[in-house]
């Protein structure tokens, strides 16, 4: 008989190691890159593993394939990746739905239910399955890959954990919106889809649905706009990575969580840099007229929730909320509260570095996470933007005449909900500006002697409540559990100092040492804060709050503010030797300029 050889302990985890090392290197080195390009073939005329047109004829070819769905496969068929595969995707446009290819299933009657798979999880979150349109590695310039949905479909890309979405652009080809206003057509479209009888029209639901339970996510250079119903919807998910992502013009809501009647948690930490979220609620013209997604002028109808819409740009559900950062990126204009991380259970943490927050009708930014943070940023409540313009509705899902609701929630700029003890709020070298009833709310149930709202380093700037003849905006008012300051919530306070608090009533609570209270900030820009109409309606307010060079902000903040992000203002400016009070710095020395190296990661208040 043979004898087995026995390793001493140290050798049998070398042997272990070894073999958990050859298995991964094996993994990757089994690893495909796949092309599409729409002059390719089918799985059986072409290999899909060279960048290359099919020849015309043959079978297993040295070609790409013509449509992603012979990689990725269909809810009627298997594709060929696997997990940890790469897809190179030409920058052409390619239909998803009823009638694209490898789809035998579908039928008229499912045509929803036409879908791409996602493509399959990624061995780990440092090996992933990658979607990439061509060009992603030389920086996604000009054209990008482009799928569209058609004939109702549900959403034009699923994706599951461990996956990496570059340089696409997801969209479809019409300007109705899944249950709008009904009002006529634009550019031959309907304003309300077609949603009960084929054909439908090309149109689609979702831009990109991230899978329950998914985790380790990341897009770059993705731009997803003019859907009919939801930009992507999210819920029950983990890490998420997004960079230079668009998430612009979806008819009902930008990035919607709310998939469970009672649980909509989010495990992992989310992180937004250089993104938009903009104008969802509001339809998108097809074909476009502008290249910049950001532009008005190719929205229309943007309608509100008194006209059945929804409109916010993240809406998030119950539970779990995460940890969310969002990085030099833009929440704005969308049809009712731009950032809403109100519904949680207390638990998380949210962060808006460097970012903006404007236009949107209802609330700015809200909040119930036990941990939130506005640093270096803009916050603009001017929520009646979208009263009497030439993109914002006036009917309804049923076609009858409805107003738009400006400023839902009476327009509160921001927004604190305290549902457990020991929740924070801490707004820091920021400048907000408000039309709205309140510029900064507290209310809830869960309040306790370490529940606390800081304000640091600010310019606060009040104006006329939006259609309210002459009153003003509170500075600082704490509703309690029902509104009218009752209940433990009711009797929170608000810690500030080096504040700027100008045009606003309640006033009583500007009490810093260092504070100015009700003077003038002097910005360098047209401010309009009403009464009669004088409100702003053009997208560039955030352009006007640059100070004057006798700005009594100038060099007026706390150094001794330590801070959760950098000390770069809202421009990502360096600012230097001595602060401005608020998010613009006068005297910055520019990008890329040498940034204080104080202390990070806490505040010196308590």
């Amino acid at each position: 008989m043979k004898t087995l050889p026995i390793f001493p302990a140290h050798m049998k985890k070398i042997v272990i190691y070894g073999l958990f090392a050859t298995a991964m290197l094996s993994q990757a080195a089994m690893a495909t890159t796949y092309y599409v390009r729409t002059d390719g073939g089918t799985s059986t005329q072409c290999t899909g593993l060279a960048d290359v047109a099919y020849p015309g004829s043959g079978t297993n070819q040295a070609c790409a394939f013509a449509h992603p769905a012979w990689a990725l496969g269909t809810s009627g068929a298997a594709g060929k990746m696997v997990g940890g595969d790469t897809l190179i995707i030409s920058a052409e446009q390619y239909m998803v739905g009823y009638g694209m290819p490898n789809n035998p299933n579908g039928g008229q009657d499912f045509s929803y239910d036409s879908v791409l798979n996602a493509p399959p999880k990624g061995p780990s979150s440092t090996n992933k399955t990658k979607i990439y349109g061509k060009g992603y590695d030389t920086g996604c310039a000009g054209t990008k890959a482009q799928l569209w949905g058609t004939e109702r479909v549900w959403q034009v890309l699923t994706v599951g954990s461990n996956t990496d979405v570059q340089c696409l652009e997801i969209t479809d080809h019409s300007a109705c919106i899944e249950g709008g206003p009904r009002d006529g057509s634009v550019g031959g479209f309907p304003v309300q889809c077609v949603r009960d009888t084929y054909p439908h029209g090309p149109w689609g639901s979702v831009g990109l649905n991230v899978s329950d339970k998914s985790s380790d996510v990341s897009l770059a250079n993705v731009d997803i706009h003019g859907m009919a119903l939801r930009g992507i919807f999210a819920y029950h998910v983990g890490n998420m990575d997004l960079t230079n992502v668009s998430i612009i013009g979806n008819g009902f809501v930008g990035w919607d969580s709310d998939g469970d009647s009672s649980d909509d948690s989010y495990t992992g930490t989310i992180t937004l840099t250089n993104s938009k979220i903009e104008w969802n609620g509001c339809g998108e013209k097809y074909p476009l007229t502008t290249s910049d997604l950001s532009s008005s002028t190719d929205k229309h109808h943007c309608w509100s929730q008194d006209q059945g819409g929804y409109g916010d740009g993240i809406g998030l559900g119950d539970g779990n909320p995460g940890n969310w950062t969002f990085i030099n990126s833009s929440v704005s204009w969308n049809t009712s509260d731009g950032v809403d991380i109100l519904h949680g259970n207390g638990t998380g943490t949210v962060r808006f570095f460097r970012s903006k927050a404007e236009g949107n009708a209802g609330q700015q930014f809200k909040t119930s996470v036990a941990n939130s943070f506005i640093e270096n940023s803009i916050i603009i409540g001017n929520c009646g933007f979208f009263h009497g313009q030439v993109f914002t509705s006036t009917k309804s899902s049923g076609g009858g005449n409805v107003a738009f609701n400006d400023c839902r929630a009476n327009g509160d700029t921001i927004s604190f909900d305290s549902v457990t003890g020991g929740q924070t709020l801490r707004i820091s070298n920021s400048t907000i500006l408000s039309n709205g009833n309140v510029i900064i709310l507290s209310a809830g149930t869960g309040c306790n002697a370490s529940t606390k709202i800081y304000a640091y380093n600010n310019i606060i700037y009040g104006g006329t409540k939006f259609d309210s003849g002459s009153d003003l905006s509170a500075f600082y008012y704490a509703a309690g559990a029902g509104g009218n300051g009752d209940g433990a919530c009711g009797s929170l306070g608000i810690t500030e100092d080096y504040n700027i608090v100008y045009n606003a009533t309640n006033m009583s609570f500007c009490t810093g040492a260092h504070s100015k209270c009700g003077v003038n900030p002097l910005f360098s820009g047209t401010i309009k804060q009403g009464p009669s109409g004088n409100y702003y309606s053009t997208p560039d307010y955030a352009q006007q709050l640059k100070l004057m060079s006798t700005s009594p902000a100038i060099n007026a903040a706390n150094l001794g503010i330590t801070l959760n992000g950098t000390s770069d203002d809202y421009l990502n400016n360096a600012r230097g030797s001595t602060w401005d009070i608020g998010a613009y710095e006068s005297a910055a020395t520019g990008i890329g300029g040498t940034t204080l190296q104080a202390p990070r990661n806490l505040y010196i208040v308590q």
